[in-house]
C-alpha cells in the first residue's frame, strides 16, 4: 500500500472504491461512469484498475488511481464500493462492512449481487444497463444506510471469516 494512502483516505470525507476486477480488460467505460458518478455525488472515488489505460487520461481532484491495494486494509476506510462482484471482493465488502455496488458481468458474479442485496448490504445494475444516472440513483441510498450496512455485515462477520468461506457461507445464511 503507498505510504501516503492511508492519509489519503482519512484526510477527507471517506471515498468510494471502484473496481471492476483484477481479470477486466476493458474497464473503459466502467471508470469513465466511476468518475462522472462520484463528481455528481460530490464524493471522491479511489479507482482500482491494473491498467491505467481503463482510465480517463485525466482525473479530477479528489480521485485516484492505484494498480493494485490490499482490500482489507483499505475497505473499512471507504464509503462504498462498486465492483464487478467476484467471491472475493465481496468478502472483503462483508468483511469490511461497506455498502456495495455489484456490476456483474459473468459467471457467479450475478449470484453474488443476488445475495448482497437479499442480506440488504448491496444493490445490483448489471454492466450492460450501467449509466451515470443508474449508478447516482443506486449508490444514493446505500450511501445513506452506510451504518445499518456496517450492522448487517457485523452480525454474520463470525461465520464469514476467510474468503475461501465466503460462498460456502453465503448459501449457508440462505437456505441455499
Amino acid at each position: 500500500m503507498p505510504d501516503d494512502l492511508l492519509d489519503w483516505l482519512t484526510g477527507d470525507a471517506p471515498p468510494i472504491l471502484f473496481t471492476h476486477g483484477s481479470a477486466q480488460l476493458h474497464g473503459q467505460g466502467f471508470f469513465a461512469t466511476a468518475v462522472e458518478t462520484a463528481r455528481r455525488l460530490g464524493r471522491r472515488a479511489l479507482l482500482v484498475a491494473s491498467r491505467r489505460e481503463s482510465l480517463p487520461a485525466e482525473l479530477p481532484a479528489g480521485m485516484r488511481h492505484e494498480a493494485y491495494l490490499p482490500f482489507s486494509r483499505v475497505l473499512p476506510h471507504c464509503a462504498a464500493l462498486v465492483s464487478h462482484g467476484g467471491v472475493g471482493t465481496c468478502a472483503q465488502a462483508l468483511a469490511a462492512g461497506v455498502p456495495h455496488l455489484v456490476v456483474p458481468m459473468a459467471f457467479d458474479q450475478f449470484d453474488n449481487a443476488s445475495r448482497l442485496v437479499e442480506l440488504g448490504v448491496g444493490d445490483c445494475l448489471p454492466v450492460r444497463r450501467l449509466t451515470t444516472d443508474r449508478a447516482v440513483a443506486a449508490l444514493r441510498p446505500l450511501l445513506s444506510r452506510t451504518e445499518d450496512v456496517r450492522a448487517r455485515c457485523a452480525e454474520g462477520a463470525p461465520t464469514l471469516r476467510g474468503e475461501t468461506r465466503v460462498a460456502e457461507e453465503l448459501e449457508t445464511l440462505h437456505g441455499g
